[in-house]
């Protein structure tokens, strides 16, 4: 009489996960009944594995509920370089539209005087480059607009005219002095003679130098301190305006790099 096959492990294991096939299947429980230990020995394996399954799934269980913890308490971490990049565009969009509203400004009350207003002059600071274009500001065409006016209208006209020519007369061409004189109409009833500053568009260099100090130059030398990296781009920006004249605004971007480890005080 043969002695029975023996009975491995792995065979048992693989009868306890199901990897065995029907006919594998009947031939391993054929030998487990012909193996003095068999039987005790597959019913030990079965009460392992459900003890396994048992126990790693109450693990995987508790790791999610961890994990999903953890997620809603962390803080969403805000864009940073983006924030700072869109304010430093603001920042710089402001300052140029300032320029430009306040020279608009400047050009409208040179056009609106009233001949009871007093006369002071001062210099300017530098706000913009213009590039000046033939105007009909000649004396021979305001004497024509003069004559389609009502007479007070003309009256004043005239006086004002005195006031303009007065004014200029006191100082050279812009293209001789490098200044403008305007003539300036403020609310309160007086006139005042400012000498804006000229400066020739073609030199850019020269143009930002007579610029005043700006929030976005202000703003990148705060971003330099907190240890960003930042790189300034600057543009000129041709706008024309109702006299024919053209204002050249200056735009300066800054682009932040954010740094990782910058501290913010």
């Amino acid at each position: 009489m043969t002695q029975p096959q023996p009975v491995s492990q792995v065979e048992i294991d693989r009868l306890v996960d199901g990897e065995l096939d029907e006919q594998h299947e009947r031939a391993l429980l054929a030998r487990l009944d012909r193996t003095p230990d068999g039987w005790r020995r597959c019913a030990l394996a079965f009460l392992e594995a459900r003890a396994w399954r048992r126990d790693m799934g109450r693990l995987i269980q508790a790791a999610h509920t961890d994990d999903a913890a953890l997620v809603r308490s962390r803080p969403a971490r805000k864009p940073v370089w983006h924030t700072t990049r869109l304010l430093a565009v603001c920042a710089s969009w402001l300052v140029a539209f300032g320029l430009g509203a306040g020279l608009m400004w400047l050009t409208d009350a040179s056009r609106s005087p009233t001949p009871s207003s007093r006369t002071t002059i001062r210099r300017a600071e530098p706000v913009a480059a213009a590039h000046t274009a033939q105007t009909p500001t000649s004396r021979s065409q305001r004497a024509e607009t003069q004559d389609r006016q009502p007479g007070p209208v003309a009256a004043r006209s005239k006086q004002f005219d005195t006031a303009e020519d007065q004014a200029v007369k006191k100082t050279a061409t812009p293209s001789e002095a490098g200044s403008l004189r305007l003539l300036v109409q403020h609310r309160s009833g007086e006139t005042e003679v400012l000498d804006v500053p000229v400066v020739d568009v073609l030199n850019a260099e020269e143009l930002w130098r007579s610029q005043q100090r700006t929030a976005a130059e202000r703003l990148r030398e705060r971003l330099e301190r907190l240890g960003h990296r930042v790189r300034t781009q600057r543009w000129l920006i041709p706008v024309p305006l109702r006299d024919g004249r053209q204002l050249v605004l200056p735009v300066e971007e800054l682009d932040v790099q954010p740094t990782r480890f910058a501290s913010y005080q």
